[in-house]
């Protein structure tokens, strides 16, 4: 494969990251949309249902969590913190939405696979199961690819319109343009 060729699956890889992060955020905002709406409203619902003969105009509280009828956690809206968290059917923390718009996704045994800083960098970094950092893609264009081990190995530059490469002991070995 000739280093043309490399260059032309990497934009494809690139463009394909990056429709993805689009995806992810929208998807992951219309679920947190979605299921405030769903707490929000069965919130509401509930307290109507207990309290019949009240109609409050507001409820105060610092925290509301939803069990589900088997009394395990799915939902937590904390206050103090300002996050909201979401469980699977095994209680496993599965994506919590934080103050600020950052979004973390868990897999099930709760290791951290994607964070996305949708208010502040705008960022989007993926872990390996592992926990290291595998590929993370910036507001300012730049997608980076590490290896296994941590290692940077590619760097789409946005800023210097270059594509960086590097060896797994993180020396550079290669970019293009020169």
């Amino acid at each position: 494969m000739t280093i043309e060729e490399r260059f032309e699956k990497l934009e494809e890889e690139v463009k394909t990251l990056r429709e993805q992060k689009g995806r992810l955020r929208r998807l992951s905002l219309a679920s947190v949309a979605l299921a405030l709406a769903a707490l929000i409203g069965g919130t509401a619902l509930s307290v109507r249902a207990y309290t019949a003969a009240i109609e409050p105009t507001s409820i105060t509280t610092t925290s509301i969590t939803l069990k589900d009828s088997s009394g395990r956690t799915r939902f937590a809206l904390n206050g103090l913190y300002g996050t909201f968290n979401a469980f699977d059917v095994n209680g496993k923390l599965r994506a919590v939405l934080g103050s600020g718009g950052n979004i973390a996704t868990f897999d099930a045994n709760e290791k951290l696979r994607v964070r996305l800083f949708l208010g502040g960098s705008g960022d989007a970094v993926f872990y390996d199961e592992k926990g290291k950092v595998r590929a993370n893609i910036n507001w300012g264009g730049n997608v980076g690819v590490s290896d296994s081990n941590g290692t940077r190995r590619v760097l789409l530059d946005a800023g210097t319109n270059k594509i960086y490469f590097w060896n797994s002991g993180g020396g550079l070995v290669a970019q293009y343009p020169q």
